[in-house]
């Protein structure tokens, strides 16, 4: 007869939780058997059964539940916000697992996902001196990865709750402070006029989406998919306001200014197509816009200005004259036209498109969210106003956004900041004269004693 363990011994030795033994038995997925002890009934299993259900414990079942961990990212439901990752974010995770247990080198299991795994696999990315990068962001990913799998199987019954605060103690620390890209509100003006301008087999269509989209990040500070998610009913020409979803299912009322007002009543009135769908922008066939198509469009008008701005610099080397933003006010081809005429396309797009690698002309969503926080903020716009517009739960994130220099600082104080200092009134004769003094009053004489009476 096989040796037989209690539900509460296989609970002890696979690491799962009691209960869920209890249900898996209740619903069939477990083999147990009743045994008795006195009058009290209890289940067991074989030591066969525990055998299997450790080895699915720690090959197949670490498969499953990590299938179904990325399933309920797409959907919202693998933790308590219900909000939905992009599948690009979850085939980052999923990545960053996989390089967790290459570094490691052992194979995928309950067990081994630990903060001493963790830990060794942050020891590959050593800080480079040469080029000052400290792998902050891989690891940072690595770290969020772990934790939210982690949290998905202390939910599933798989860990405790006291691994997750063992992860955590391995939160990387950057080493190095980002540089966060930010434009100028020339740039964007730059931007703006280039899109209008530049065709390249773009449509009028493109080109209205994309103006429209410029004015809302670079004028009222919307993330990337809050503009894609903004609803008709939400847009007020009135109060010249905007009811923004963001992050978690919260929302926040966005003033418009005048010029992003003018720009929605356009694009409402005659650009937008038609589409049963209830959001501000859609696309030609009256589809949602996903983040893959908006990266598209903000990766394609970077690639242009830079190329753009190359074919400039290649005609200002050959004839020593500078052309200060000619070029960005025309497509690729027109460029070259041109400034070049007669000459082979090929060669010189191809020369230009090896300088353009060089030049940073990146124009993002994010990056057009910091120039409005910016500009905000140089505008004498108090900063827990500007938390409010921009959607932070953290003050210190907006600060991170609007990234004060010292300099800045400086001259602002230098400028503007004034001590007042209270005015001394000069006192007058009267005040400076010494108080009059009052005389002594005499002392009041003392009560005579009276005299004991002795009693004998």
């Amino acid at each position: 007869m096989s040796k037989e363990y209690t539900l509460a011994e296989a609970a002890a030795i696979t690491g799962l939780k009691y209960e869920k033994l209890k249900v898996d038995s209740r619903r069939g997925l477990l083999p147990t058997e009743v045994r008795l002890q006195g009058n009290r009934p209890y289940k067991v299993i074989t030591a066969e059964t525990l055998a299997n259900l450790l080895q699915k414990r720690e090959t197949g079942g670490y498969e499953d539940l990590k299938r179904q961990w990325y399933e309920e990212m797409m959907a919202g439901t693998h933790s308590g916000t219900s909000t939905p990752v992009s599948r690009k974010y979850a085939d980052k995770l999923d990545w960053a697992l996989k390089k967790l247990w290459e570094a490691n080198e052992v194979q995928p299991s309950f067990d081994a996902l630990n903060a001493d795994a963790v830990r060794k696999v942050f020891a590959k990315f050593q800080f480079d001196e040469e080029a000052r990068r400290d792998y902050y962001s891989s690891k940072m990913l690595i770290y969020k990865a772990v934790s939210s799998f982690v949290k998905y199987l202390i939910r599933k019954g798989y860990k405790s709750p006291s691994s997750f605060e063992e992860i955590k103690t391995t939160r990387p620390k950057a080493r190095i402070k980002p540089q966060r890209h930010s434009l100028e509100l020339a740039e964007i003006w730059e931007a703006i006029s280039f899109n209008n301008r530049w065709n390249d087999g773009r449509t009028r269509l493109d080109i209205r989406t994309m103006d429209l989209l410029l004015f809302l990040y670079g004028f009222a500070g919307l993330r990337r998919m809050e503009a894609a998610n903004i609803k008709i009913s939400g847009v007020d020409f009135k109060k010249n306001e905007i009811l923004v979803p963001g992050k978690w299912g919260k929302e926040r009322l966005v003033p418009m200014p005048q010029p992003l007002a003018e720009k929605l009543k356009e694009w409402l009135e005659h650009y937008r197509p038609l589409s049963g769908l209830p959001y501000v922008i859609v696309s030609v066939n009256g589809n949602k816009l996903t983040e893959k198509s908006m990266s598209c469009r903000f990766s394609r008008l970077s690639k242009a200005m830079a190329l753009n701005k190359a074919i400039a610099i290649i005609k200002a080397k050959e004839t020593g004259i500078h052309i200060d933003n000619t070029a960005v006010q025309y497509g690729p081809d027109e460029a070259i036209d041109l400034f070049f005429p007669g000459r082979s396309k090929e060669k010189l797009m191809k020369e230009a498109k090896e300088l353009a690698k060089t030049l940073s002309c990146a124009v993002r969503p994010h990056d057009l969210r910091r120039a409005y926080a910016k500009m905000l903020s140089d505008q004498g716009m108090p900063l827990p106003r500007i938390q409010y517009v921009l959607g932070h739960n953290d003050i210190e994130t907006t600060m991170k956004y609007i990234n004060i220099k010292q300099k800045e600082a400086s001259e602002w104080i230098h400028e503007n900041f004034v001590i007042t200092l209270p005015k001394k009134e000069k006192p007058s004769i009267a005040e400076m004269l010494p108080p009059e003094v009052e005389p002594l009053k005499p002392m009041p004489e003392p009560a005579p004693k009276a005299k004991r009476k002795f009693r004998y």
